[in-house]
């Protein structure tokens, strides 16, 4: 699922918007904790929002939301939580909270130094688009870390060298996990030539032939170049680099 980036709070954005308000931390896992850790000396951090309410984070009140709904006032809600902040999202909409107004989302990615990696990326990396059907197809990461740096060099290189269009697509496991992307990471693949993103989901036929195929290919992976040289439906899809 793609975070809306009109609900985003960028993480270089915080202090500078969110100075003058009372802040409410909705979740109490690693993220939110790091936002406090970061963030408690330079903002005014009233409580947290969180389900379980028998942990403590540094003498904070945790309230479950319908416990806390008149004490909102003018506070600001950020939510910190990577995973589950598409269902948070909807719990405060369906409790009458309004998006960019009442809640935020907090994008822990967008740092000072990724928005000057985009920045760079967007002066250097040139691509010309392609109008023919090759595409070099990336998987977008859930968050920014060295292999999207390779991407960020190997995907234009192919691109260019295949007159090709690269193309982003969000990975989906299992029946009941979608990955979560944060504006953050749609900006770095935007910023190395990225022209489009597409959502693989699968209906249960699908999946039942991915898994045919899947343990038809495996049982034969015995070195590198068995895995390079993987055809599926007279395609290769092996790994090219």
């Amino acid at each position: 699922m793609l975070i809306d980036e009109k609900i985003v709070i960028k993480d270089y954005d915080v202090v500078k918007c969110m100075s003058q308000h009372k802040i409410v931390i909705y979740g109490a896992g690693t993220d939110a904790k790091l936002f406090y850790e970061k963030y408690s000396g330079m903002l005014d951090i009233d409580f947290f929002i969180a389900k379980d309410k028998n942990i403590s984070i540094d003498d904070k009140k945790i309230y479950s939301v319908d416990k806390c709904l008149s004490c909102f006032g003018n506070r600001k809600i950020i939510i910190c939580s990577r995973k589950y902040a598409p269902e948070m999202i909807e719990t405060l909409k369906e409790y009458g909270l309004k998006e960019n107004e009442n809640f935020y989302v907090w994008d822990a990615d967008y740092t000072q130094s990724v928005k000057e990696y985009i920045d760079f990326n967007n002066t250097n990396i040139r691509i010309e688009v392609s109008n023919n059907n090759n595409v070099v197809l990336v998987p977008i990461e859930g968050c920014h870390d060295g292999t999207t740096i390779v991407y960020s060099y190997f995907a234009p290189y192919y691109a260019n060298k295949c007159n090709a269009n690269i193309v982003g697509y969000i990975r989906q496991g299992g029946n009941e996990f979608e990955s979560v992307i944060y504006p953050s990471m749609v900006d770095i693949y935007k910023s190395f030539g990225m022209r489009e993103i597409i959502k693989v989901s699968l209906q249960k036929q699908d999946e039942e032939s991915v898994e045919s195929i899947y343990d038809s290919i495996i049982k034969n992976i015995r070195s590198y170049d068995d895995w390079s040289n993987i055809v599926v439906n007279g395609r290769n899809i092996g790994i090219s680099f």
